[in-house]
């Protein structure tokens, strides 16, 4: 019965109008950097008053009779405003277990279909303007039980900025699926009690936070440069500690070209020595990999008239490094991400996705190859309400045949 109910409302879902609110597909759109919308200059987050205003009450396409008809404001007083994100997740899964020796042989698989429903996000913001160039910006993860925050202070007409504080860095295209392996793939996939995690994408999943760090940035017309340094934050449950700090570069150009607007990004980080701690019994050794953790990206975005294309390719050294082989060569896993969205007449789009994820490029013969198909698509019945419904194909070279998702996902934004 649950099955039924849940394919009977992704039929209904199907046939409503949709629309894109995605922060990096609303910014080619709009001709707004990400940062011009969020508090965050990575964009993503909290609203500010441009993002609330301008954006959520006018640019979302809806019924011109009916954004008059939602009145509702953000702000505490005069230089206070706070803010959500709520996201709730039904979900039809054909999922692969895996079981696998230590040196990642297969032993056995087997594949299961359930539907489930389950929350995937309830974060609370809380923004305060003190001073018109100092800002203090509060981040609560419900879910997770982990706070973050940061004070910035900007310089006259907001040309450049320095912020410090616990966030996690810029890196990439800052997508609202954390599920694309650019992102963090889906963490629990994979696990086996005892042994470290099978790694399905790059460290930025919904239980990545920051630590400490020093960010600086710098607007430069079309282009947005800002670089920081932190204490390490991406390690992962099996990779804490590092002998040194982190590191990071990211450029953002957007640039118009008559009815053309094209957006290209590039992001650099490093983490310093890599320190491996044994966690299953019998494994009491700790050793190190020299390396240290980098991970490459280069991005970019066109959008003319009602198309809008976005691809992203990102490379990781010793991400995927398994804990138990300390001695071969330094791991290069890589990421791919290429989407297609059109939207048409009335607030109406629809897009493709396709997402890739290579455990390690120089493994012989080639293996944990994951890609993954879907088509899906949004609808805004209010401003602060999204619906997304998804089907997925997910195919890996551990399966023989690819795994069939339906999802649909309610999120609740202001």
């Amino acid at each position: 019965m649950p099955s039924r109910l849940f394919l009977a409302l992704m039929a209904t879902l199907a046939l409503l109008p949709v629309v894109s609110a995605a922060t990096v597909k609303l910014a080619l759109r709009s001709g707004a950097s990400c940062n011009q919308c969020h508090f965050n200059p990575g964009g993503g987050g909290q609203r500010n008053a441009y993002g609330f205003e301008e954006v959520i009450l006018r640019d979302l396409p809806r019924p011109a009779d009916g954004r008059e008809a939602v009145k509702f404001n953000t702000r505490l007083g005069p230089a206070v405003r706070w803010g959500g994100d709520i996201r709730i997740q039904a979900m039809r899964i054909d999922s692969l277990t895996v079981v696998v020796d230590l040196q990642g042989n297969p032993l056995s698989r087997g594949r299961r279909a359930a539907a489930v429903v389950f929350p995937m996000q309830a974060a609370t913001y809380l923004h305060l303007q003190a001073t018109a160039n100092l800002d203090v910006q509060l981040i609560y993860f419900l879910l997770q039980a982990n706070a973050e925050f940061w004070i910035r202070y900007s310089s006259k007409f907001e040309r450049a900025y320095v912020r410090a504080g616990r966030f996690l860095p810029a890196f990439g295209l800052r997508l609202d699926d954390h599920t694309s392996y650019t992102r963090g793939g889906n963490e629990s996939r994979g696990r086996l009690p005892g042994f470290p995690l099978v790694k399905e994408g790059f460290p930025f999943g919904p239980y990545a936070h920051g630590n400490g760090s020093l960010e600086g940035g710098l607007y430069l017309g079309d282009l947005f440069v800002s670089g920081h340094l932190s204490t390490p934050s991406l390690g992962g449950p099996v990779a804490r500690g590092f002998a040194e700090m982190q590191a990071g570069l990211r450029a953002e150009w957007l640039h118009f070209f008559g009815p053309l607007t094209a957006m290209v990004v590039g992001s650099y980080l490093k983490e310093g020595k890599l320190q491996y701690r044994g966690l299953a019994a019998g494994w009491p050794w700790q050793s190190t990999a020299e390396s240290g953790l980098q991970l490459y990206s280069l991005a970019g975005g066109l959008q003319w008239q009602r198309l809008v294309a976005l691809a992203e390719v990102g490379w990781a050294e010793e991400w995927t490094r398994p804990l138990y082989d300390l001695d071969s060569p330094t791991p290069v896993s890589r990421a791919v991400m290429a989407e297609f969205d059109w939207q048409l007449a009335g607030g109406l789009q629809v897009f493709l996705r396709y997402d890739r994820f290579d455990h390690n490029l120089l493994a012989t013969p080639a293996a944990g190859v994951l890609e993954r198909w879907i088509l899906g698509a949004e609808f805004f019945p209010l401003p602060f309400i999204e619906i997304k419904p998804q089907v997925r194909w997910d195919v890996s070279d551990l399966t023989e045949k690819p795994a069939l998702n339906m999802l649909v996902q309610l999120h609740a934004f202001f």
